[in-house]
């Protein structure tokens, strides 16, 4: 649990996370990798990430557990609710989950343009609640992980750019060709 982590673990943990998030390649699902960062860097007994579908129902995904935390039985009604409320509110919500095995629960919001793009679900075996620290440090990460998000988002609307671009550039009728400053094509349409 992450209550019983050090600070210095704590920190060690959240830096960590932030090495792994960095280096994740353009393949990797963000959410899917976040969540294995909560289960082994923050000991959290599950994690998952609730997200708004097109219709605008609330969908839970991602979902990863520890060795313990695969035996919570954990109602996805309540988890919805604690969804829907991060998403209304826009800000980070707690509960205690009724189930075989207590579970406390945090749901925090993971941002983007500012605007909450998903809500992150992280609990513990538990009938105690988190930590003010251990709430901190979720929303800390949870920070981060909108934070790859965004940069993942920005290079995939950047290279989306790049090959509008060339389409267009390709495209045009009539001879195009782009030159240094020298004088010398770099670059020719196929009219060219």
């Amino acid at each position: 649990m992450a209550e019983l982590l050090s600070h210095m673990q704590q920190l060690k943990a959240f830096i960590n996370s932030a090495q792994y998030l960095a280096g994740l390649t353009s393949g990797q699902d963000i959410w899917e990798e976040a969540g294995k960062v909560l289960t082994n860097f923050f000991k959290a007994d599950f994690a998952a990430f609730g997200k708004r579908r097109p219709d605008g129902e609330v969908e839970i995904g991602n979902r990863i557990f520890s060795e313990n935390g695969a035996q919570a039985r954990i109602s996805e009604p309540d988890l919805i609710v604690g969804v829907r409320e991060v998403f209304e509110s826009g800000f980070l919500t707690f509960i205690s989950i009724p189930s075989s095995d207590p579970v406390s629960a945090a749901f925090l919001p993971i941002l983007h343009d500012n605007r909450v793009i998903a809500v992150m679900l992280v609990g513990h075996l538990s009938s105690a609640p988190l930590a003010k620290e251990t709430l901190d440090l979720y929303l800390a990460l949870a920070g981060l992980i909108g934070a790859t998000y965004s940069h993942d988002f920005s290079a995939k609307a950047v290279l989306q750019a790049k090959e509008d671009w060339e389409r267009t550039f390709e495209a045009v009728p009539d001879m195009v060709a782009l030159l240094d400053l020298e004088q010398r094509i770099v670059r020719a349409n196929r009219a060219m």
